[in-house]
């Protein structure tokens, strides 16, 4: 008993460490497989938080302010504090902050709400193929080619910044 004891401790100590030369490993390169999954789901959240939650599982209120329609975000994203938080899985923090002064966020009456708008993403960033165009100290630049909805594709540039063991999007819609 006391042997399987031990070779579970050893299992689960060469697991921790493999975890941790990962993680470090992945604070200094960024594949372009790695930078595909990064922009696909920086796509995922920029959508949602336009949309102003996760599922779709709320129905936004709207109201007026100074003549025009604006909407108030779900209850997962009704404060700017809930949103960011969100939003800083994919996002530098000064791309959420210049994104959130982009597209009209606001608090008010308490809760976060931006102006109405529709749209969804034409861009199928899944099936996306990247290119390394730039590296330069603790960023990355690649080249993007997305295939649309209508069978077309669109090339984008997007910028990744290393932020502790983690790479994130330097602006907030270029992932749209």
């Amino acid at each position: 008993m006391k042997r399987f004891g031990l070779i579970l401790s050893v299992v689960a100590l060469s697991f921790t460490l493999h975890t941790q030369a990962t993680a470090k490993t992945t604070a200094e390169t960024l594949s372009t497989n790695n930078a595909i999954t990064l922009a696909a789901d920086g796509s995922e959240h920029f959508w949602n938080a336009l949309h102003g939650s996760k599922d779709n599982s709320c129905t936004p209120r709207t109201f007026d302010y100074k003549d025009a329609d604006y909407v108030y975000l779900c209850e997962e994203f009704d404060t700017k504090e809930k949103l960011s938080n969100y939003l800083n899985e994919t996002f530098t923090n000064g791309s959420i902050e210049q994104g959130l002064k982009d597209y009209d966020y606001m608090t008010y009456n308490g809760k976060l709400a931006h102006p109405v708008g529709d749209g969804f993403s034409m861009l199928d960033w899944d099936h996306a193929t990247a290119k390394l165009v730039k590296k330069q100290g603790s960023t990355r630049t690649f080249e993007f080619t997305v295939p649309t909805v209508d069978g077309d594709s669109v090339k984008r540039h997007v910028t990744f910044a290393s932020v502790g063991s983690q790479w994130k999007i330097t602006t907030f819609d270029a992932v749209q």
